[in-house]
């Protein structure tokens, strides 16, 4: 959810809306350290998958040859 809100006079803010729609979505979410990202569970009905895979510095595992293997 995300509302403006006003520095002057007394509680001066808009209403709540939503910022944004995700199908799937159950609740589960945090916030990024640097707060400028998301990182949001949500559910495929369509994948059969249980494993979750985070990839730490992905713009480095970008620039490897196709197929080489990182383990």
């Amino acid at each position: 959810m995300v509302a403006r809100v006003s520095t002057e006079g007394l509680s001066a803010r808009e209403l709540p809306q939503a910022l944004f729609v995700l199908p799937g979505y159950n609740g589960d979410y945090d916030v990024t350290p640097d707060g400028k990202g998301f990182v949001v569970k949500v559910r495929n009905p369509d994948v059969r998958v249980h494993d979750i895979h985070v990839v730490r510095n992905w713009f480095e595992v970008l620039k490897e040859p196709a197929g080489a293997s990182r383990r």
